[in-house]
């Protein structure tokens, strides 16, 4: 069955079970809070993860995926030859799915009116191979040496600010940087409808998944609507690679092409342990890889080939799915359970697990909790900004107040129903350099665009 058939049939099955209630009265997230609605989901997750010590280091080994290879020396023949490769594999998943069907006890109306949201393994191998090939044929005269930036938004004032600040950051490194990494934008609009920002910045519009789908996590539409960009957009694209990002991030410096063909990219997330949830993840792991091996990362910030973005996006999509069914998985993982889907998805490439290129600071500081700008073995200003803590100082010491509203007090989750104000004062006993970057970034940002900034009032 088609993956949209899937998706509205299960989405039909949710809405039947779910209340209305459901998406209007309070609910209560992990830590005991309630809140209104749906808009609590986007409000950060990483806020609610207790910080964990960061990792000194971790080595992976290299992926050795004949695809890349292939395709980076460019030749037809070789081309052919992976796609006949493709099509053996494919024999091989039907005769094995074949036998599978030879055990199963439901009839075919049976299994056609309540699809499972996890779907047979070679379903989703086949669609994994779908993707992959189409981004092997679609075009084979890609921009080696970019990415593509693409961060995904629901259309809501809470992301529409932070990513309008993000554009204009991405635009400022495109200015200054000419011969960076950096390629073309998207934004990643999964609210179904275009908006008012579609002149402002470069837009692709996707569909929200059918209600109750989600089940009150909204960020389950983030692997759906990268699921659908592969699908529908990705082929325009001339960049070999994919930077996936996230409305909140403030672009320092264009981040390097750390991504190679074989390994991507991606920032360590330390509160993100497969194996410590081992148990768990085990039931999602269908290519049963060791979990010791699957990386503590999430899917942002990550720089990957387009090739292997392809591979596992439905993965991705499945998996995080699979996990918010769970109820044990989804207690666990609570508010970055998309996270977790992400680094599951990744150790179950048809090709053998991806292994990354891990970065830490050098990659991205999260304010105030890093408190210096240049980091990493070269002492270069790190590339992204990413404004998700709170920011509470003590006015008389200007010593950060984690866990207590502060003196001086600023959190993009105030502004989840407007726009926040510029000209923010940050006052200097302020102690982390970060903390005022952050401000002069926000202020100029806002600054620049002026009397354009806010919602039109045809918007309101």
């Amino acid at each position: 069955m088609k993956r949209r058939t899937v998706i509205m049939i299960t989405g039909l099955l949710a809405l039947a079970i779910t209340s209305l209630n459901f998406f209007s009265g309070p609910r209560t997230n992990k830590d005991g809070e309630q809140s209104e609605g749906g808009n609590d989901s986007f409000l950060d997750r990483d806020i609610r993860i207790k910080r964990r010590p960061r990792l000194e280091s971790e080595t992976m080994e290299p992926m050795h995926g004949k695809l890349a290879q292939e395709i980076q020396e460019g030749e037809v023949g070789r081309v052919q030859a992976e796609l006949d490769r493709q099509q053996q594999r494919q024999k091989q998943i039907d005769t094995q799915n074949r036998r599978l069907k030879l055990g199963e006890q439901a009839s075919p109306m049976t299994q056609e009116a309540s699809p499972k949201v996890d779907q047979p393994l070679k379903e989703q191998q086949r669609q994994q191979q779908q993707r992959s090939t189409a981004s092997v044929t679609a075009n084979t005269n890609f921009v080696e040496n970019k990415y593509h930036v693409v961060t995904s938004v629901d259309g809501q004032i809470y992301t529409e600010w932070q990513v309008r600040i993000h554009y204009y950051w991405y635009k400022q490194m495109r200015l200054q940087y000419p011969d960076s990494a950096m390629g073309g934008f998207t934004r990643l609009l999964h609210s179904g409808k275009p908006d008012f920002l579609m002149d402002e910045i470069p837009t692709k519009v996707v569909d929200l998944l059918p209600p109750g789908m989600d089940k009150g996590f909204v960020v389950l539409n983030r692997p759906y609507a990268f699921a659908q960009w592969v699908e529908r957009y990705m082929a325009s694209i001339p960049e070999r690679y994919v930077l996936m990002s996230e409305p909140d991030h403030l672009f320092i410096r264009p981040p390097p092409l750390w991504a190679t063909l074989e390994k991507p990219a991606a920032f360590v997330f330390t509160y993100i342990e497969p194996a410590e949830h081992a148990t768990i993840v085990n039931r999602f792991n269908d290519r049963k890889v060791p979990v010791e091996s699957m990386a503590q990362i999430g899917s942002s910030p990550v720089i990957i080939n387009r090739d292997q973005l392809a591979a596992v996006v439905d993965a991705w999509y499945d998996i995080s799915l699979r996990l918010k069914n769970d109820p044990e998985a989804d207690k666990a993982f609570g508010w970055v359970l998309d996270m977790y889907g992400w680094s599951i998805a990744s150790s179950q490439h048809p090709d053998g697990p991806l292994q990354y290129d891990l970065h830490l600071l050098e990659f991205m500081i999260q304010p105030p909790w890093d408190e210096t700008l240049a980091q990493g073995p070269s002492k270069e200003n790190t590339t992204i900004l990413h404004y998700t803590y709170g920011s509470d100082f003590n006015l008389t010491t200007g010593k950060f107040t984690p866990g207590t509203v502060g003196q001086w007090h600023w959190d993009k989750r105030d502004f989840s129903t407007r726009y926040p104000d510029g000209n923010i004062d940050c006052p200097a006993i302020i102690q982390p350099q970060t903390t005022h970057l952050q401000m002069w970034y926000i202020n100029q940002a806002i600054a620049a665009l002026g009397s354009a900034w806010g919602r039109p009032a045809v918007s309101r």
